[in-house]
């Protein structure tokens, strides 16, 4: 047991990282389509038995009445009076109308789903419907107690389950995926720089901007590295520029050189 609550909170995992619209909608949409089975078939068998149990009620119910009806036209009609009085008519039709109404519901649950393609299309997209107004209910309504009920089963999820049982810890690994994108982007943004002919044996970065600091790394021929849109002037008019390597190490390295790829 603990191993499936294992797996299911792996499953958490992926999409605890998506936003909170999306949480909330795939968790809805994805829980109805796995009780689908049992709404497709308990449901019929729950309201046949309720729709039974109501027109029994109503048989017991309607018995004495219509005793009462049929005992009141017989005395009128010792009378004399032959009309029905409206609301007679009215009685008889109501129970009518729901002898009907039940019958045809226990005929309709009984009877087997023929095309049972155009119920799962329909489950599901009902699923989906239902999946957007509840994350726009929660979202839109964050005061709420069912929004902050959410909120509540979120964290302790987070917190107690993924952090302390699976060491997964959700802001970490999203603060980690930012940084990897904001990275590429500059990455693709910025310009890359690489050695000139004249310096094929390599060059070094430095930790300042200065000939005399301390070398942090190195660069080879045809290895390329990113400008961070920094430089310096530095002693004997050297221009140094910021850049950041692929191992991500960032340093400085003089524009004499390095140029553009």
């Amino acid at each position: 047991m603990e191993s499936i609550l294992n797996l299911l909170y792996w499953f958490w995992a992926p999409i605890s990282l998506l936003p909170e619209w999306l949480r909330i909608g795939l968790i809805v949409f994805i829980a109805i389509l796995v009780i689908r089975p049992i709404i497709l078939k308990l449901l019929p068998f729950l309201v046949n038995k309720i729709m039974k149990f109501f027109s029994k009620m109503l048989y017991w119910l309607s018995y004495p009445i219509m005793k009462l009806i049929s005992s009141i036209q017989t005395t009128r009609r010792a009378k004399g009076i032959e009309n029905t009085p409206l609301w007679i008519d009215f009685i008889e039709g109501f129970f009518t109308i729901l002898e009907i109404f039940f019958s045809k519901v226990i005929a309709l649950t009984e009877k087997q789903p023929k095309n049972l393609m155009k119920i799962k299309k329909a489950v599901r997209m009902t699923a989906l419907i239902v999946a957007i107004l509840v994350s726009l209910a929660i979202t839109k309504n964050p005061e709420e107690w069912y929004a902050v009920k959410w909120k509540e089963s979120e964290n302790w999820i987070n917190q107690e389950k993924m952090i302390k049982e699976l060491d997964f810890n959700r802001d970490e690994v999203l603060a980690t995926l930012q940084s990897n994108f904001e990275n590429t982007t500059t990455a693709s943004n910025s310009t890359e720089l690489t050695l000139t002919d004249e310096f094929k044996a390599g060059g070094r970065i430095r930790e300042a901007p200065s000939i005399n600091s301390q070398p942090i790394g190195e660069i080879s021929m045809n290895e390329t590295v990113i400008f961070l849109e920094e430089e310096q002037v530095g002693e004997n008019n050297i221009r140094w520029l910021k850049v950041r390597t692929d191992d991500g190490v960032e340093g400085w390295i003089s524009s004499r050189i390095v140029e553009e790829k």
